[in-house]
C-alpha cells in the first residue's frame, strides 16, 4: 500500500512543464513562469529537479538552431553545476546534449557553407567560432615533455665549441 506524502497536495499538473518550456522558449523569465503559475520559488526548483527530463526537448531545438551548451544553460536558468550535474546522473539528458552538440556543429557548417559566397559573411569570426566551439585545428601540435639524451661515440675529444670556453684545456 503507497503511503501518503505529508502536507499539502501538490499543484503541480503534467501540463504545466510544458507552459514552463512554453514561456521560457518565447524569452520569459524564471520569476514571469512563477508569476504565471501562481506558485513559489521553492517549488519551481523543485519541479524543475523532478521534470528535468522535460527539458531534453528544449535543449535538442534550442541546439538544432546553433545554440552553445551556455546558451542552453542561460535558456534554462539553471547553474553551471546543475547542467554538469544533470548530464552526469541523468542519462537521458546527457544524451540529448550529445545529440545536441552534434546538430549545433552541424546547424553551424551548414551557415559557413551557404554563407561563403556573401560578402557580408564574416569567415573569421565564422572559423574561429568553429575551431572555441568545435575544436577544429589548423594544425596538428605535438608535444615534447621531457628531456631526451643522446650519446654519440666520437673520436673528437671535445664538442664543437668547446675550446674557446673559458678553462678549456686547463688541469
Amino acid at each position: 500500500m503507497a503511503k501518503n506524502k505529508p502536507g499539502r497536495p501538490t499543484k503541480y499538473k503534467p501540463e504545466m512543464c510544458e507552459t514552463v518550456i512554453e514561456l521560457m522558449r518565447e524569452g520569459a523569465s524564471q520569476d514571469e513562469v512563477i508569476g504565471h503559475l501562481d506558485i513559489s520559488r521553492d517549488t519551481f526548483y523543485r519541479w524543475k529537479e523532478e521534470n528535468k527530463d522535460e527539458m531534453c526537448e528544449t535543449v535538442i531545438e534550442l541546439m538544432r538552431e546553433g545554440a552553445s551548451q551556455d546558451e542552453v544553460i542561460g535558456h534554462l536558468d539553471i547553474s553551471r553545476d546543475t547542467f554538469y550535474r544533470w548530464k552526469e546522473e541523468n542519462k537521458e539528458f546527457s544524451d540529448s546534449i550529445k545529440r545536441g552538440i552534434r546538430l549545433s556543429q552541424a546547424w553551424w557548417e551548414r551557415e559557413g557553407r551557404i554563407s561563403l559566397r556573401d560578402r557580408e559573411f564574416n569567415y573569421t569570426g565564422w572559423y574561429m567560432n568553429m575551431k572555441n566551439r568545435f575544436k577544429w585545428a589548423d594544425k596538428q601540435e605535438v608535444k615534447n615533455e621531457g628531456i631526451t639524451t643522446v650519446i654519440v661515440k666520437s673520436k673528437i675529444p671535445h664538442y664543437p665549441g668547446e675550446q674557446d670556453e673559458d678553462g678549456y684545456g686547463e688541469s
